[in-house]
């Protein structure tokens, strides 16, 4: 390459605008946190990752013996945040007929919401909370 060809390129790249970086959103990150238990309906813990308008994860429920041997069942889920912090997801865990749908609002500093789980036979209603470790 030239020194004239040199120099172009390199006026040429000082002058491409600089894409500016991506920064973490509000609610970005891992959160855990407990499933209450409510009127003989199951307890647990909640795990959840946030990504921008996206949160996934697990809720790991104590749920005797429909949930196999271990008397445990895990059921992932996914969803929605919204700029305002409303998070709204899904779950369903077809081998037990099982569905839900968790809503809540992350709020200074901390999430709170509730848990629907459904089944054939009855609605259970959870208290869910988590915070970021």
């Amino acid at each position: 390459m030239t020194n004239r060809a040199l120099l172009a390129a390199a006026l040429t790249a000082a002058c491409l605008p600089f894409a500016p970086a991506l920064a973490d959103g509000p609610y970005d990150g891992s959160w855990n946190g407990t499933v209450s238990e409510a009127r003989g309906c199951w307890n647990g813990t909640v795990t959840m990752l946030i990504a921008g308008e996206a949160v996934s994860g697990n809720f790991h429920l104590r749920g005797g013996k429909d949930c196999g041997r271990s008397g445990h069942c895990t059921f992932q889920f996914t969803g929605t945040v919204a700029v305002d912090g409303s998070v709204d997801a899904s779950y369903g865990y077809p081998k037990k007929y099982l569905n839900g749908t968790m809503d809540g609002k992350i709020a200074d500093g901390a999430f709170a919401g509730v848990l629907t789980t459904t089944t054939s036979k009855h609605e259970c209603l959870h208290g869910v909370s988590a915070t970021r470790p």
